[in-house]
């Protein structure tokens, strides 16, 4: 009863003060005193059908053990309408769902069964007496059955009345003078660059004047803040070394909605950053950093979770429109199918197997194997993934992550003008420093 409530109560307050932390706690304020009553409710009951004082005795154990089941409802106050989503009549997109239920707090247990069981103990030898003298005058009048059945109806429909009461009232109760601290999108949903991401309760969004491709979520009750940055692939030479860099540190492979990138989440990174996101989409670069809270250096594991939380709801709408606008004009068939020759780099010529996917939306996916030529037979293999962009003038490639990384080496960038001599080369520029360009020969056919 107590948890369909709190579900009831959450589900129907207005966004922008269900995201407030202050409501979060009053509205645990108003389940803690909700379980109280209902238990004793139940001791009550309880003792009305007691028969001796050992039944009267264990109607306070009854009203202790509803506590302490209602405690549930307390250690979920926060998120309990994710479990009753279709209660909402508030939500602009559904709530996300898993991780809703956690085991409630030994402090919280303590208090609502103490406060239940000396609630008990005062009244329920009263609503035993109560019935004892009610049982005799009933059953000296000897009411129909007809008569109990409706008595019994009327009690139903007056518990029922007073559990809806009291959910229609929770809300604009507990609410009373809460304001909120920033935007939050449409219901905790926010449309970024290419993306959609849906906030938690006691964080929010200000607004970016003037820079479409960055957003802050900040959490303005310790100052912690989340960065989300999306640029333009362009510098592929640069999205390398930066990928190196982050490697170097740490990083480890991570998806987010199914995108591959990087992560690095460990104490003592430079900036005050508690983790980082590194991920190249189609024409964009995506950076997203967790900053820790300066004055409250305790609260990082707090903040962690929340960014975790966040990164669940992550939803990839289009690629972004962080450079110019692809205007294809090329058959992606010209471009896709698989293509061998050579590049240059620092360790000599080098053999270049290439596996192109354009889309029609002028998009571009590749593989980029590489490996010993027979005049420079010291090269290792390697190879990695690519994503980029094409048009009327040719493409661009800017590397995304490993599949087999050798040793001492990085990714590097292509690019190229469009296919010549009948769609069956193409030749192009290796972007990064101590390259020069690459040459290959269609070898499979157009998908």
């Amino acid at each position: 009863m107590t948890l369909a409530v709190s579900a009831v109560t959450h589900a129907r307050i207005a966004g922008p003060v269900r995201w407030s932390p202050d409501f979060v706690v009053r509205l645990v304020y108003f389940d803690e005193q909700a379980i109280v009553v209902v238990a004793v409710a139940c001791a009550l009951i309880a003792a009305a059908r007691a028969r001796s004082a050992r039944d009267v005795a264990l109607c306070v154990v009854v009203g202790a053990a509803v506590a302490a089941a209602g405690v549930l409802a307390l250690s979920n106050a926060g998120t309990i309408d994710r479990c009753f989503g279709s209660l909402s009549i508030q939500y602009a997109h559904p709530p996300t769902a898993g991780g809703c239920i956690t085991s409630p707090s030994s402090l919280w247990l303590r208090q609502v069964v103490l406060g239940a069981a000396l609630a008990s103990v005062v009244f329920v030898p009263a609503a035993h007496a109560a019935a004892v003298l009610a049982g005799r005058r009933i059953g000296q009048a000897r009411l129909p059955a007809g008569v109990k059945a409706l008595g019994w109806l009327a009690a139903g429909i007056a518990g029922i009345a007073a559990i809806t009461g009291t959910a229609l009232w929770g809300p604009a109760a507990s609410a009373h003078g809460v304001e909120p601290a920033g935007s939050i999108g449409r219901d905790g949903w926010l449309r970024g660059d290419g993306y959609d991401i849906r906030l938690i309760p006691s964080w929010y969004a200000p607004t970016q004047a003037g820079d479409p491709g960055r957003m802050v979520i900040s959490f303005p009750f310790d100052g912690g803040a989340i960065d989300l940055l999306s640029l333009p692939a362009g510098n592929s030479a640069g999205i390398a070394e930066y990928r190196n860099q982050l490697l170097r540190i740490g990083a480890r492979p991570a998806l987010l909605d199914g995108a591959p990138g990087l992560r690095i989440a460990r104490s003592g990174l430079p900036g005050g950053v508690l983790e980082q996101w590194f991920i190249v989409r189609g024409p964009a670069v995506y950076l997203i950093t967790l900053h820790e809270a300066p004055a409250w250096p305790d609260e990082s594991p707090y903040l962690r979770h929340s960014l975790a939380r966040m990164l669940d709801t992550w939803h990839w709408t289009n690629f972004a429109k962080a450079g110019p606008a692809a205007s294809p004009g090329l058959d992606p068939g010209r471009l896709t199918g698989t293509w061998t020759g050579s590049y240059t780099c620092g360790q000599g010529k080098t053999g270049l197997r290439l596996v192109i996917d354009a889309a029609p939306d002028g998009t571009l996916t590749a593989r980029f194997d590489f490996y010993a030529v027979p005049g420079n037979p010291g090269v290792p293999s390697g190879s990695f993934t690519m994503a980029g962009t094409y048009s009327a003038r040719g493409l661009e490639l800017t590397p995304d992550y490993w599949i087999i990384q050798p040793p001492e080496y990085s990714m590097v960038g292509l690019n190229a003008g469009p296919p010549i001599k009948g769609n069956t080369i193409l030749n192009g520029d290796v972007q990064n420093p101590g390259c020069t360009t690459f040459t290959v020969t269609r070898s499979g056919t157009a998908a």
